[in-house]
């Protein structure tokens, strides 16, 4: 009895289990008959298994999705990195660079000077800075003096990357430079003038700083240097003499230091050889005059940019068009015109600075410089000399110099190296700020009159500027403050 019960309920069971089993299928059929739409009801039907519809998904194999998100970030990575570079790797090259070169020659083998003094002249970094900086310098003491009158002393300053022994030579003639000594130091030794020349910090012999201005705080070494001949060399008067990046930081040193200096009275006159009129202007000279003609002018601008990034100094302050009205004292400014690293817009745009903001007397002692395409190779000009000789003897000997010029001292067969040139091709423009009194020209020296151009209107012969560069040189006439 008890085993055919049990046997009744698992049929039971089994036909239970069938039947809904059947009812399933049969619903399941039933429901996918049914077109699916908006207004079909969401709601399964009782003991209905809910349906879904899926997008199918390309399946990747396993690690390639890895794989392509790997190459998307190293390709960013390594664009920024390369962006980064190539504003940041000029920057440290314009800036960081060593630029302790040795000497090549003493002032025994270039200009017969036999003896001299070794000096160490003290610096100071910055005003903010309170930090001493030795500069190696030699003092000439010249034997043709003049015993009467004031102590006349001249200090010479190097440009950049150069010292105050180092002669530039290169297989190209028109490349080739000498140092100082030839250029500056020799003539004005020899015409009567007691001489310093000295390395500016990060050249030469001399201490090291950070990183290089560019002229601007490297007009501390300018006042160290006149303050030397003040103090230690009792000089009466003193003339600066200062070419390329040394002619800029002559000029700040001009119109910032020396008013607040106690011994900046006692500076007479400047000479300025091929100086430049804004730094970013000279950098997209040199950057294009050494990587080609190629370089966009939206890539200089980008260095630029990161220039003024690394630069622990304003960059855009390093501009002596905004310090012409701060000179007070007479100016000799030379420049080529063929000079491509800083062009000869470079001096037509200082020229209208010191048209508004001083006195200029047209055509007062203009000359000829050597229309080379070289950095200041204006001293191969046989007329070179004689000139800034007797510039500096107007205002610091003028009792000498009334009585002979003292160019006629000078013995060229030591120190130049006379070539054939086109007198028409460079000027040179002297300006004083007092207008009661002329300079009269020095003999055999006619007057040359100005290039006759539109001031806004850059004039580069034979180097290449930049589009942006052009647009800053016509704006620069408006950016000149006018001084009544």
């Amino acid at each position: 009895m008890k085993k055919r019960s049990a046997s009744a309920c698992v049929d039971s069971t089994m036909t239970s289990t069938t039947d809904e089993a059947s009812d399933y299928t049969s619903a399941s059929a039933s429901a996918s008959d049914v077109p699916t739409s908006s207004t079909t009801s969401r709601t399964p039907l009782k003991g209905v298994a809910r349906l879904r519809w899926r997008r199918p998904r390309l399946r990747r194999k396993k690690g390639e999705q890895f794989y392509t998100d790997w190459v998307v970030v190293c390709f960013a990575i390594a664009l920024a990195v390369f962006s980064v570079l190539v504003g940041f790797a000029p920057a440290c090259l314009l800036l960081y660079q060593s630029r302790h070169k040795p000497y090549n020659t003493d002032p025994l083998a270039s200009c017969g000077i036999a003896h001299w003094e070794n000096v160490t002249v003290v610096s100071v970094r910055s005003p903010e800075v309170d930090e001493a900086i030795n500069l190696a310098g030699w003092y000439f003491m010249s034997p043709n003096a003049p015993l009467e009158g004031p102590k006349a002393c001249v200090a010479v300053i190097h440009g950049h990357g150069q010292n105050m022994a180092r002669d530039l030579w290169s297989s190209n003639k028109r490349t080739r430079t000498k140092s100082v000594l030839s250029k500056a130091v020799a003539p004005l030794w020899q015409a009567g003038f007691h001489v310093l020349t000295v390395d500016m910090r990060n050249h030469g012999r001399s201490g090291d700083t950070p990183y290089v201005s560019l002229g601007f705080e490297e007009s501390h070494d300018v006042t160290a240097a006149v303050r030397f001949l003040a103090r230690e060399k009792q000089c009466e008067n003193i003339g600066i003499f200062g070419e390329s990046m040394g002619g800029v930081a002559s000029l700040f040193a001009t119109a910032h230091n020396f008013p607040r200096n106690p011994h900046g009275d006692r500076v007479k006159a400047l000479v300025v050889d091929s100086p430049f009129a804004l730094a970013q202007w000279a950098f997209e000279s040199w950057f294009t005059l050494k990587f080609g003609s190629w370089v966009p002018p939206v890539l200089l601008q980008y260095i630029w940019f990161w220039i003024g990034v690394v630069a622990p100094f304003d960059v855009d302050a390093v501009n002596t068009l905004h310090i012409i009205s701060n000179i007070k004292i007479p100016l000799h400014h030379a420049h080529g015109r063929t000079d491509l690293l800083v062009p000869f817009s470079h001096a037509e745009v200082i020229h209208q600075a010191v048209m508004r903001n001083r006195t200029q007397t047209p055509p007062a002692e203009q000359q000829n410089l050597a229309p080379y395409q070289a950095h200041v190779q204006a001293y191969r000009v046989p007329r070179y000399h004689p000139e800034i000789v007797d510039f500096f003897g107007r205002h610091l000997l003028p009792s000498a110099q009334s009585a002979q010029p003292l160019s006629e001292k000078l013995r060229w067969s030591n120190y130049t190296n006379p070539l054939t040139v086109n007198d028409n091709d460079v000027y040179h423009v002297e300006s004083h700020h007092d207008t009661h009194e002329t300079p009269e020209l020095s003999p055999g020296l006619p007057a040359i009159p100005l290039p006759a151009r539109e001031p806004s209107v850059p004039f580069i012969p034979t180097g290449r500027q930049s589009i942006a560069t052009e647009k800053l040189l016509r704006r620069a006439p408006v950016q000149v403050a006018v001084v009544q």
